[in-house]
């Protein structure tokens, strides 16, 4: 009999837990219908409903033609962006190589003549020292070269 009683106890027990958990599960789905109502006005949710997610949360799969424009105008600036700091940096290399080597001006600008013009330099130098003109013609016949290629490297001289 004391067996009847402990059983009819502990099923009396389990019983008020389960009509607790029924409480809290009707609530549950009150909420959960609450937040479906107020969804529906707000937001959408994603596939998967389980997760409660909101699909603003995801960011786009595709943006059709409209990213395709920014997509460029990034990518111009980017590249635009990477060319001058590339010439920046040469620049500063450039200034740094000048200032660590003690060359003067006029030797800097020799070092940056081709062979050729040097020599073409160097051959009107000369004629100007012997007192001759320095003529295409002459500077031609003396350094074996055609009078549009004597040209061209006078012009790069001058410059």
């Amino acid at each position: 009999m004391v067996d009847e009683k402990k059983i009819k106890e502990a099923f009396d027990k389990v019983k008020d837990h389960i009509s607790s958990l029924n409480v809290e599960i009707n609530q549950i789905k009150e909420v959960l219908e609450k937040i479906k109502a107020k969804g529906n006005n707000e937001k959408k949710f994603s596939k998967w409903e389980d997760s409660a997610v909101p699909q603003e949360e995801f960011e786009p799969i595709s943006t059709g033609n409209q990213g395709v424009l920014s997509k460029q105008i990034n990518k111009q600036a980017n590249e635009q962006a990477n060319k001058q700091t590339n010439q920046m940096s040469k620049q500063t290399e450039s200034v740094e190589i000048i200032k660590n080597n003690p060359i003067t001006g006029l030797e800097r600008t020799f070092k940056t003549l081709t062979k050729q013009e040097f020599h073409i330099f160097l051959l009107i130098y000369q004629l100007e020292d012997e007192g001759i003109a320095p003529v295409y013609e002459v500077i031609g016949t003396k350094l074996s070269l055609t009078l549009s290629c004597l040209r061209a490297h006078i012009c790069s001289l001058i410059k």
